[in-house]
This record gives C-alpha cells, sequence and structure tokens, in this order.
C-alpha cells in the first residue's frame, strides 16, 4: 500500500519501515528459536520460491505459501507423540524438504 501511493514521501518511507519490521522480526525469532533456525526460515522458503517462480513477485507468494505450508505442517509434526521433536527443528526440515522438492521439480523440467 505504500509503495502504490502518488505521494512521493509515503513512497519513500516503504523501505525504512520494512526494514524495522523485518529487523525487529528476526531480533524477537533470534531470541526465540536460535540464529541457524531463523537463517533457514528466512533463506529456505524464497529458494524454493525462486525454484518455482517465473517472477519477483510470484516468488514472493510463493514464497510465503511454502512458509505458510511448512509452518503448519511442521507444528502438526512435532505435536505427534511418535515423533517427538522440537516444532522450530521440524518447521525447518520441512522447509528444507520443500526446497528440495522445488530443486529437483525445477531441474526436471
Amino acid at each position: 500500500i505504500l509503495t502504490r501511493t502518488r505521494s512521493p514521501r509515503k513512497s519513500r518511507l516503504a523501505p525504512y519501515i520494512f526494514g524495522i519490521f523485518l529487523a525487529v522480526v528476526v531480533t524477537i525469532s533470534v531470541w526465540s528459536v536460535g540464529v541457524l533456525l531463523v537463517t533457514a526460515l528466512l533463506v529456505a522458503p524464497a529458494a524454493a520460491g525462486r525454484n518455482w517462480a517465473a517472477s519477483a513477485a510470484s516468488m514472493f507468494w510463493v514464497a510465503i505459501a511454502v512458509s505458510a505450508c511448512s509452518g503448519q505442517i511442521g507444528l502438526y509434526l512435532s505435536t505427534r507423540p511418535e515423533i517427538n521433536t522440537a516444532t522450530g527443528a521440524t518447521v525447518v526440515l520441512v522447509t528444507i524438504f520443500i526446497f528440495i522438492i522445488s530443486f529437483y521439480s525445477r531441474h526436471r523440467n
């Protein structure tokens, strides 16, 4: 919304607002799940999105879909008593699994 307004002042603020928001999210995430998991949670969905997308806009939406799906699946799997793993690590494993699927499905086409 901020980048598509007619006022140039509001458009100039969008990258700074996004940067501040991203810094706050990463800081809170590092505190709660750790540096390695945050790095994997930031990079793997974008990499999977890049494998399946034709443009930057579609990569954005595919990365969001990969993040949402891997979060839900990882949360579900970590609550299963027969699996008994940490939630953050399970979400990252599901995300990496989706990335591997995207990597091989990209190269087959």
